[in-house]
């Protein structure tokens, strides 16, 4: 590793470059901010750790690999509710608002119609119900149907009207998520806290004619948990219904989707009900289509906008000397701008606008553009007056300007053209090099004269975009410093080296020619 450079601001916001010369940087801590936020070492050898004195660390990223740190929103969206915002259900009659999720697994019939005296039994180890498949229904005697269809939704019907525990509902064609069709959801009708103990099980003549989807312990009602198998024939002992939550346990917000609907519910204990957040696919959002939640509209007429048979139209204002006026023509076509062709006037081929004489004079323009160096010349042409501070300079071949100040030399010797001086406190100049003392507190100019002497004046470069040329063996696209070994004298980027502590770094401009330079000074660091 190399070594590593610092660059400070300093207390007059200035940059300072501090270099290391060893390959690491060792820090007792670090303190970050207005705070002095601290991270420091505790600890030592393989048991020292990063402590933050009790802080947290805030915007980060999920973690990617196995030994990533993770944030509480990956913990919680991720590690707890299994990758959605939470679990998905099966269907909304889980949902109540006073016992929160209701526990259920799925019951079909497949291949063939229920014969006489095949049974399905529902048990949670203290209350136990069995439904027997009978030509006709009575009291837990579910009616073969016509079809399996017409047998799994009597089945249902006889769950719910024999039993006080349990609960169904018979889907005649959704769960795609589960890869199944028509089917019975049977949940629980209350919940409680922990696992739930409920199971199905029951006697087929021909088992794979009666299939489960059951939910190994607090299980997602999705298809990585599900457990598709023909119904057992006798009792699993333990629960196979899925996860339950009792009203208390839920998220004030929490979010679910039901895999028979495709909906989104979401909780709000506040008052205690189950909202429904979308419908099934998202409607186009047209009012013919429904998609739309229509509101109010306020149309304010002075502003040129009415409502008329529920559409809202713009009007043209005929008479307002404030605002647009008669300006705009609206009609069933289109908005338009509407001219009197008199001052303005559209062509009659291509539609645009023109300026007609009545419209702009050169009087008018000659008056409106008179002053502030800007003067008329007979109604019909503007010369510019020469600047009073040299600046710029007006002649007969045309507007120059002029990049210099005269100003005091104050080197003991002459200085002389190209060479670098800086702008002292009194406003007179010095040849400078990179030593010289808080040279980054002043401006720099080029010296532009032949020759100054000492205590004479003279023209220096002081304003940014000037070109100076009389330089000699410049590398154009090069930048060129203030040279840190002799006064006055500039050295290229590339040149650059052997800096110490207290001496500065200073660009005077790019070379654009081996004899030109762009003047455009700038500060880059302190050493």
């Amino acid at each position: 590793m190399a070594s590593v450079s610092f660059l400070q601001w300093t207390s007059d916001n200035r940059r300072k470059l501090l270099t290391s010369n060893t390959s690491t940087v060792d820090f007792l801590s670090v303190k970050v901010g207005a705070d002095s936020l601290e991270m420091k070492q505790t600890g030592s050898g393989a048991s020292a750790y990063f402590d933050f004195s009790g802080r947290r660390l805030g915007n980060l990223a999920d973690p990617i690999t196995s030994s990533d740190g993770a944030t509480k929103n990956y913990v919680d969206t991720l590690v707890v509710t299994g990758g959605r915002v939470k679990e998905g259900i099966l269907d909304p009659v889980q949902l109540n608002n006073t016992q929160g999720i209701r526990a259920a697994m799925v019951w079909r019939a497949a291949n063939a119609v229920p014969v006489a005296g095949n049974t399905v039994i529902l048990t949670d180890g203290t209350n136990t119900g069995t439904w027997t498949f009978a030509a006709s229904e009575t009291a837990n005697n579910p009616a073969i149907g016509a079809t399996v269809q017409n047998s799994m939704a009597n089945l249902a019907n006889r769950i719910n009207l024999d039993s006080a525990v349990w609960g169904a509902i018979y889907l005649a064609s959704s769960l795609d998520d589960l890869g199944v069709g028509g089917c019975v959801v049977v949940y629980e009708k209350s919940t409680a806290a922990g696992l739930s103990t409920s199971r199905i099980y029951g006697t087929f003549s021909t088992p794979a004619n009666a299939q489960v989807i059951a939910y190994n312990g607090d299980s997602e009602y999705k298809t990585t948990g599900k457990v598709y198998a023909n119904m057992p024939s006798a009792d699993p002992a333990a629960g196979r219904f899925g996860f339950r939550r009792q009203y208390s346990a839920l998220d004030n917000g929490e979010i679910h989707l039901t895999l028979s609907t495709d909906e989104l519910y979401t909780a709000n204990k506040d008052v205690g009900v189950w909202f429904t957040l979308s419908a099934g696919s998202v409607p186009t959002a047209t009012s013919a289509g429904g998609g739309g939640i229509q509101g109010k509209v306020s149309a304010d007429s002075n502003l040129g906008l009415v409502i008329v048979g529920g559409v809202l139209s713009v009007v043209r204002r005929t008479a307002n000397t404030t605002n647009i006026g008669a300006a705009l023509d609206i009609s069933a076509s289109g908005i338009g701008v509407r001219t009197d062709d008199t001052t303005i006037s559209a062509d009659a081929t291509t539609g645009q606008l023109k300026v007609l004489d009545a419209g702009i004079t050169p009087a008018k323009l000659n008056t409106s553009v008179a002053g502030n160096g800007l003067t008329g010349g007979g109604g019909s042409a503007l010369t510019v007056n020469p600047a009073t501070n040299g600046a710029i300079a007006v002649g007969a071949s045309g507007v120059s300007v002029d990049f210099t100040r005269s100003l005091t030399n104050d080197n003991a010797g002459s200085i002389t053209a190209t060479q670098v001086v800086y702008i002292k406190a009194n406003g007179h100049v010095d040849l400078a090099i990179a030593s010289t003392a808080n040279l980054s507190t002043f401006e720099l100019g080029l010296v532009s004269a032949a020759s100054i002497a000492t205590t004479a004046a003279g023209a220096i470069v002081v304003r940014r975009g000037a070109i100076l040329s009389g330089f000699t063996g410049l590398t154009p696209g090069l930048d060129y410093a203030v040279s840190r070994t002799t006064a006055g004298a500039i050295v290229s980027r590339t040149a650059l080296s052997g800096f110490l502590p207290g001496e500065f770094l200073y660009w005077i401009g790019r070379a654009i020619s081996a004899t030109e330079i762009l003047y455009n000074p700038e500060f880059e660091m302190e050493y």
